[in-house]
């Protein structure tokens, strides 16, 4: 669980926060892939989802760069939150299980490809979930900071004589 209580280090800090998480996320998934295709002896495909597309196989480059592609896809949604939501961190801690579950449909369905194929698959996305959840969600902080409020401008005969 992330502690709430923890102040926010400054920006340049978070960017390289969340830099490393992109390439802790990438080492995770080909460290993954490497125990798939060598304990395992899994030749990873991906399935087919018509019936004129057959099973692709997917090379380690390939599975390390749809990470990337994920980890900055999930750094633009963390800056997003930050902009746009009042409470960026719990939004991010409901956001990114749901986006989880979506792409875990991907090797769960289609034809064309073994149980460890699919369940290789599946560790690879939760690898991915398992590095960048906690660590995009250690910068964020729990409630959007507002700029402080402007000062109101003096007051002026004409604008008390309004407010009576």
């Amino acid at each position: 669980m992330i502690d709430d209580n923890v102040t926010l280090p400054s920006r340049r800090r978070i960017e390289l926060m969340r830099l490393s998480a992109t390439a802790v996320t990438a080492g995770c998934v080909l460290l993954a892939y490497l125990v798939a295709r060598y304990v395992g002896g899994v030749h990873l495909h991906s399935p087919g989802f018509s019936t004129m597309q057959y099973p692709a196989e997917v090379p380690a480059g390939f599975a390390v760069a749809i990470a990337l592609v994920a980890a900055l896809a999930g750094w633009g949604l963390v800056e997003a939150l930050e902009r746009r939501t009042a409470h960026p961190r719990r939004t991010w801690l409901i956001t990114a299980p749901v986006v989880l579950l979506v792409s875990l449909g991907g090797p769960l369905s289609g034809h064309g490809v073994s149980a460890g194929d699919r369940l290789a698959l599946v560790c690879l996305h939760l690898t991915v979930a398992a590095v960048l959840i906690p660590a995009l969600g250690r910068t964020l902080a729990t409630h959007r900071r507002t700029r402080p409020a402007e000062p109101s401008p003096p007051a002026t005969a004409s604008t008390e004589k309004a407010a009576r």
